[in-house]
């Protein structure tokens, strides 16, 4: 089957056998973008695949998480009591 960015409108060939259930997520190999494609042999469902968490999301929490443990870090080379927080 042939496929298409959304974004750049790039033509794809894909094969048939890569497909699945409602369809797939794919990135564009030129441009990036990450869209769901979906299943052209497959009757169209009312509910699509929720989509995928964004890259700049798991940025964000990673360094959040990263903060966090700096600060726990920082209080426990000042000399201070778990047992008392």
């Amino acid at each position: 089957m042939i496929i298409q960015c959304r974004q750049c409108r790039t033509k794809f060939r894909f094969d048939d056998n890569l497909m699945h259930g409602a369809g797939v997520w794919l990135r564009c190999s030129r441009c990036g973008h990450v869209y769901f494609q979906e299943n052209a042999l497959m009757k169209p469902e009312k509910d699509l695949p929720s989509e995928p968490v964004k890259p700049e999301a798991k940025a964000l929490k990673k360094l959040q998480h990263k903060k966090r443990r700096d600060q726990l870090k920082d209080f426990a080379t000042q000399g201070n009591d778990w047992d008392n927080l």
